[in-house]
């Protein structure tokens, strides 16, 4: 298995971990409905994708880490929502990022691909944007150096960075990486910073 296929096949086994993992802590930290109705099904959905995965691998018919660490107790407090765009081509983790966010603090947009989310940020000029970096047709790397040569000032976590992928991305300016599967409570602190930070910066 040559680097791209086993760099896919990766990507296609740690989504729908990413998934199981992060709805599992919301239901930790959590007990309303929505989120329990919500998780149960999406962790199944998850799960059935999961085992098609390692069945088709093994021929069957039929660590969280993140590099930036959010500070305690920062906390963003503006006059409007912060516009937050999260970009990754599985609806499920779209879904997941977007319940971790608060809906009385961020407005969300959302991009299945990398050219919706430029022309979104073209328009929204978003204050943060969570990336995933294995996408197809328009990859992470593209759409992180777009970004960042158009609208230095946005905030860009991305998502799914290893090894060499994680060092490429911090030279084209991604502000913090979060790799799958990767903690809810984590991305929405590490969310809180950039943006607590972003604030400071214009008030400044």
């Amino acid at each position: 298995m040559n680097e791209d296929a086993l760099a896919e096949l990766a990507h296609n086994l740690k989504t729908p971990i990413a998934v199981i993992a992060g709805y599992a802590e919301l239901l930790a930290h959590r007990d309303d409905a929505e989120t329990r109705t919500t998780a149960a099904s999406q962790i199944s959905a998850a799960a059935r994708r999961l085992t098609e995965e390692v069945n088709a691998l093994l021929g069957i018919d039929g660590d969280v880490t993140a590099l930036a660490h959010a500070e305690n107790g920062a906390a963003r407090r503006s006059s409007r929502p912060a516009r937050v765009v999260l970009i990754d081509d599985d609806i499920s983790v779209r879904r997941l990022l977007r319940m971790t966010l608060p809906p009385e603090d961020y407005e969300i947009a959302e991009a299945g691909d990398g050219d919706i989310a430029l022309a979104i940020a073209e328009v929204q000029r978003p204050d943060l944007v969570l990336l995933d970096w294995r996408m197809p047709t328009v990859s992470g790397e593209t759409v992180l150096t777009e970004l960042k040569d158009r609208y230095p000032e946005i905030a860009v976590v991305v998502l799914t960075v290893e090894g060499d992928q994680r060092s490429r991305a911090g030279e084209l300016g991604a502000d913090a990486f979060l790799t799958k599967p990767f903690s809810p409570l984590e991305l929405l602190r590490t969310v809180e910073r950039l943006v607590a930070n972003c604030a400071q910066q214009h008030v400044a």
